[in-house]
């Protein structure tokens, strides 16, 4: 995985002079599911909002179709609740990314398209912040911040750094090439390293993007 991801990001960075290029902003809603078959507590998950930024390019296969490599820095996480008899545990759970997307586009008639690829991800970063309530006794209830470590060490790390996911988006671009898109990523890869929990992420993307030099490609 290491590997690819590096071949990946090198012929990104060295196409780049014979593609259009672009830039993208945007929101990410993201959430985590969490699978323990060793914990007995009642458990939920829920979203939480990040953010995005990232560059792409543009290759014309086609008329209608085009390859949309990007690279992208990428908030993932979610929100984790936990309760057992009288004491419930928030967790809200920020993971950094870089990530690699290699979309598929299909440009339709008026300026909207859709699209899908795979996607690389790299953990650069993460914490979890936690608070524990309903506490009768002096020091259940507290709160703080953790910090996620990336790796392979299942001693040491909490996730592992490479993520491998599905992606599918769709949106409108104007002629100037201005656009709006919206995306849903869904990770594939299990990235805890206990073999008795697994640890997915997914999360909807929302962002404005503009295409340098306009739709030249129509």
């Amino acid at each position: 995985m290491k590997k690819l991801f590096i071949i990946v990001a090198i012929v990104f960075i060295s196409t780049t002079a014979f593609a259009q290029f672009g830039i993208t902003g945007g929101a990410t809603l993201a959430s985590v599911k969490i699978e323990d078959q060793t914990s007995s507590l009642n458990k939920s998950t829920d979203s939480k909002l990040g953010f995005t930024a990232g560059v792409f390019t543009s290759f014309p296969l086609s008329t209608n179709f085009i390859f949309r490599p990007g690279l992208n820095y990428t908030q993932k996480g979610g929100k984790v609740n936990e309760t057992e008899g009288t004491l419930t545990s928030e967790s809200k759970i920020t993971l950094n990314y870089i990530e690699l997307p290699l979309d598929f586009i299909y440009k339709a008639a008026g300026g909207f398209f859709v699209g899908a690829g795979p996607a690389l991800a790299y953990g650069l970063s993460g914490k979890t912040k936690y608070s524990i309530t309903g506490g009768v006794l002096p020091g259940q209830n507290t709160s703080g911040e953790e910090k996620i470590n990336f790796g392979s060490d299942a001693n040491n790390d909490d996730l592992k750094r490479f993520e491998f996911s599905g992606n599918l988006l769709a949106g409108y671009q104007l002629s100037n090439g201005i656009f709006l898109s919206v995306n849903y990523n869904l990770g594939f890869s299990d990235l805890s390293n206990d073999n008795e929990v697994s640890f997915k992420n997914r999360y909807f993307g929302i962002r404005i993007g503009y295409l340098l030099g306009g739709n030249t490609t129509e």
